[in-house]
This record gives structure tokens, C-alpha cells and sequence, in this order.
């Protein structure tokens, strides 16, 4: 059996601590020295690697390095870390191990009996729980074209509480592959809240802005917030059995993975149940969610929630059979200009969906408030 050590000197060893939403990176350097006359010395890395397992260093890739000394014993991880992806419950739980991503190796210059196996660790991960999170908010503007028939201040809003109509509350339901009960949940409205077959509680107030019930084009606001955060795919753990595996084993799927990973259209052109980072109940539609690739094993989740100015909705006259009902006239000379008598709101958006801080990775609910934190209106 060969003797195997970590090679301590600089030129061997380096620690690179990530950015925001980049991996951090261990690269550390074992001699396998063949130094008795019986050793056969390893004609392949394959061999040597294995000569390594067997020596009580588990080295596969895709796995944590785990170590046990002098091939008996506790084992332990070369390296661990506070998982970027992990919930508040998951860091309680303890650190994650670093995972192989890759090795090579050579025999030494001058030895042929030595080898050198360089391996690169790496994990999207925090040293502290004081760190930079892996987490962030974009924020932008855009605009949108709609046919407008009242205007003003005084236009009632589905999202407004204080008056008719409204949306009312929607009836909830939890979600699947949710990782706490109640952390994330859909719904519907009641439409009836808003289509209510009468002008006084139905009509959306303001003031009038159509040409004899024709109406104008006006360009609605919209402020949309990218949610970032980071969430894991379904990864490998320690290999069966030591030092000859015993079997494959199996992926740990997180539970932000079976979220945002397996069931992410779940708030997609839905509106929030509840008032959420400022906005009131409603107001604010979930218009996207896009996962892009970090590494091999982390993905940046992208969640758009877009806050509009007419709360996502349009303004419709109200007909009979497709022909314009009784009118209102505005002004007192005589080119009086003709108005529609009710309009309404369409609703485009009669789901609902709600989450708290057990959807996302630690601390990072508490950054999207912050960095959000209000309601333009």
C-alpha cells in the first residue's frame, strides 16, 4: 500500500472564495508514493485513484471528498460550508461538504514512483452566516398600451380594500414539494366581486376620458422586481459502502429544488394573496420565473413580480349586446361630448398565490424587502 499525503506548500494549495452567485473553490494536491520495493506502481490515474480509495480517501466526482484516517475509523469531510441554496431549517441542520468537480495528475518530475493528484473542490456556499447572501433584487420600468375610458385619482382599484369592487379574498391551498407546510400556497378569486351586475358597486369611477364612447390609448406604468436567489439540483452524497462501493445510491432533492426547480410555474399569472414587500394584497403579478444554469449543480432562480397602475386589468364599457348603453353627457355648450355611461374592470389575473420566508433560501426573503420595500402608488 502506497503512502499518501497532502502536498502543504503554496504552489499546491488554493482557496478562492466566490462572488455573488459564483462558486467557491478549493484546489488541494495529494502525493501517492509508492516507496516500498513490493508497491507495483500505478501505470494509470484510474489505478492510482483507486489506490487512494482504498487507503481511506474517497474521491469520486460529483461526491464529497471524504477522508478516513488511516482507512479506519470516523470519517470525516476535507471541507464544509453554509450551502447558498439551503432553507433556514437546512442551516440549522449543519454544513454541506464541498464537492469534487474535478482531478488530474502526473507522476513527479524526476520520480517514478511518486504521483501528484490535483483535485478542485467546489461549493456555492458561505464561509459565515455574516457573508454576502448569494440573493438580490433588479428592479426596472416599462410601460404598457391600454384603451382607456376613465382616468383620475379617483378610479377605484380591484386591489383597494376601502371600496367596490375589489377582489375580494381568494381561497387558498398549499402547494406540492412545499419545504413547510403553508410556505407556499395558490388560490382563486371570486369574480363576482368585481362583476357584480350593478353600476354602484360594479363601475370603476374617475373621470371620463372616451369620445362618445370611443375610447383613448393611454400607457399604463409598470414597475417589475427580479427576485434572485439560488437553489440546488438533486446532487449525490457519500458513496455506499468503503472502501468497494456497495451501490450507486441516491440524489437529495432539495425541497427549494422540487419549488422553484420541478414546480415552478406554480405563481406564475397569479397575484399576491397577501400585502407582500409593501404592495398591497393583489397588486403585484407574478409575470415570470426562469432558472439559469450557475454550475453543475446550482441554478439562478429568477422570480419577476410586476406591480401595474391599473393593478393588471382593463377598462371595458358596459354594452348591451355589443351596442352602446344609455350615455352621459359632458359639458354645457352645444358639441357636448358623449361618455360611456359604466365601465368596468377586466381581469385577466383570477389567481392567486402567497409564500414566506420558508420558499427561498435563508435570509434572503428579508433582503427582497429591503431592497424593495413599498408601494409606488
Amino acid at each position: 500500500m502506497p503512502q499518501i499525503y497532502l502536498v502543504q506548500n503554496p504552489t499546491n494549495f488554493n482557496q478562492t472564495q466566490g462572488r455573488i452567485f459564483e462558486t467557491s473553490q478549493i484546489e488541494i494536491a495529494y502525493r501517492v508514493h509508492y516507496c516500498l520495493a513490493g508497491d507495483e506502481v500505478a501505470t494509470t490515474l484510474f489505478g492510482v485513484v483507486d489506490d487512494m480509495r482504498s487507503g481511506g480517501i474517497h474521491l469520486y466526482i460529483g461526491r464529497p471528498l471524504k477522508i478516513y484516517p488511516d482507512g479506519i475509523g470516523a470519517p470525516t469531510y476535507y471541507a464544509n460550508a453554509y450551502d447558498a441554496g439551503a432553507t433556514a431549517t437546512e442551516i440549522t441542520a449543519g454544513r454541506t461538504p464541498f464537492m469534487v468537480r474535478h482531478y488530474q495528475g502526473n507522476l513527479v518530475p524526476g520520480s517514478n514512483r511518486i504521483w501528484e493528484v490535483r483535485v478542485t473542490l467546489t461549493l456555492l456556499c458561505n464561509g459565515t452566516l455574516y457573508d454576502q447572501l448569494h440573493s438580490t433584487v433588479v428592479t426596472t420600468t416599462s410601460t404598457r398600451a391600454s384603451s382607456a375610458y376613465r382616468v383620475g385619482n379617483e378610479i377605484k382599484l380591484l386591489s383597494d380594500t376601502s371600496s367596490e369592487p375589489e377582489l375580494g379574498d381568494p381561497t387558498m391551498q398549499d402547494v406540492a414539494g412545499q419545504c413547510v407546510t403553508g410556505s407556499a400556497k395558490v388560490g382563486t378569486y371570486d369574480p363576482t366581486n368585481w362583476r357584480t351586475a350593478s353600476k354602484s358597486t360594479m363601475d370603476i369611477g374617475g373621470s371620463p376620458i372616451d369620445l362618445h364612447g370611443q375610447p383613448i390609448t393611454l400607457k399604463i406604468e409598470q414597475i417589475n422586481h427580479m427576485l434572485s436567489f439560488v437553489i440546488r439540483r438533486p446532487y449525490l452524497g457519500d458513496l455506499p459502502g468503503f472502501p468497494i462501493p456497495t451501490a450507486y445510491g441516491s440524489r437529495t432533492r432539495s425541497c427549494l429544488w422540487q419549488l422553484w426547480g420541478e414546480f415552478a410555474k406554480w405563481p406564475l399569472n397569479k397575484r399576491n394573496a397577501t400585502a407582500m414587500f409593501g404592495y398591497p394584497a393583489g397588486s403585484l403579478v407574478c409575470t415570470a420565473v426562469d432558472l439559469q444554469e450557475i454550475d453543475a449543480e446550482y441554478m439562478r432562480c429568477n422570480v419577476t413580480l410586476s406591480w401595474d397602475e391599473w393593478d393588471h386589468c382593463e377598462q371595458v364599457p358596459w354594452t348591451i349586446m355589443g351596442a352602446m348603453p344609455p350615455t352621459v353627457e359632458e359639458g354645457t355648450g352645444d358639441r357636448k361630448i358623449i361618455n360611456a355611461d359604466t365601465v368596468f374592470w377586466a381581469n385577466p389575473y383570477q389567481e392567486a398565490f402567497d409564500w414566506t420566508t420558508d420558499a427561498f433560501p435563508d435570509g434572503a426573503y428579508s433582503l427582497f424587502y429591503e431592497m424593495i420595500n413599498g408601494d409606488p402608488s
